[in-house]
């Protein structure tokens, strides 16, 4: 695949390697399909005895799109990316602590939901 490294988790889950499923999602056209008819389409094809075939026939579906020029890297099948970011911080946090953040929780949702009903 270019600029795409070669997808080795779908090929072990499926047992099917990546270049079979190009040339089975390519005998039935998916490059000219919306991302619905392709995972429908992946998931049709995939083997009886895979564990969860809906969620594998959605990671075919995206890689196929990916590897097609589809839809880039981290772009949904809506057209749009998204981001998030998160830290993991070396710290515990006591009873106390935690009873603090809840209230504080609780009252900024307290805040939105009053912000959003008076809309």
């Amino acid at each position: 695949m270019d600029n795409h490294p070669t997808p080795h988790a779908l090929e072990r889950s499926t047992r099917r390697l990546w270049d079979q499923w190009l040339e089975l999602l390519d005998a039935r056209a998916c490059a000219t399909m919306p991302h619905p008819g392709i995972a429908q389409t992946a998931l049709e094809l995939m083997p009886e005895d895979v564990d969860n075939p809906q969620w594998w026939a959605q990671k075919v579906a995206i890689t196929y799109e990916q590897h097609r020029g589809l839809r880039a890297l981290g772009q949904a099948s809506d057209g749009k990316f998204a981001a998030q970011a998160s830290k993991t911080t070396p710290l515990t946090l006591d009873d106390d602590a935690r009873q603090e953040w809840r209230t504080w929780w609780r009252d900024v949702m307290a805040q939105f939901a009053a912000r959003v009903k008076s809309n």
